[in-house]
């Protein structure tokens, strides 16, 4: 019993360095653009720090506004130190250092199961 816990333990721990070496991480946000299988805010996003984003990404926002954050938006314009985003409420003006990152992976329902165990 102990031994099949340790290996549970390393393989999570391996999961996370991974993720890491990779520059991916989860992220819960609490609002944005869904997909026909969910709302962002039941999902959990599996996101990528990059230094510039394309026009149509989809990406994870910590910026205050009419929503709260991180919230999950797509870009839809830029300009030297700024983007654009389409967020499910609007086209806001957003800094270039907001940006979490950009949404690689969106997880439906596991959002559900981060706000019972998660903050």
């Amino acid at each position: 019993m102990l031994i099949k816990f340790i290996r549970t333990g390393v393989v999570f721990l391996a999961i996370f360095l991974v993720m890491s070496a990779m520059n991916l991480h989860l992220i819960h946000p609490k609002s944005g653009l869904g997909s026909a299988i969910g709302s962002a805010s039941s999902s959990l996003d599996l996101v990528k720090k990059e230094k510039n984003y394309q026009i149509n990404d989809r990406v994870i926002v910590n910026a205050r506004g009419n929503q709260p954050t991180p919230w999950l938006g797509q870009i839809k314009g830029s300009t030297p130190d700024a983007y654009i985003i389409d967020s499910d409420r609007a086209l806001i003006t957003i800094p270039k250092e907001s940006i979490s990152g950009k949404n690689e992976v969106l997880i439906p329902f596991f959002g559900y199961l981060y706000s019972l165990f998660g903050k």
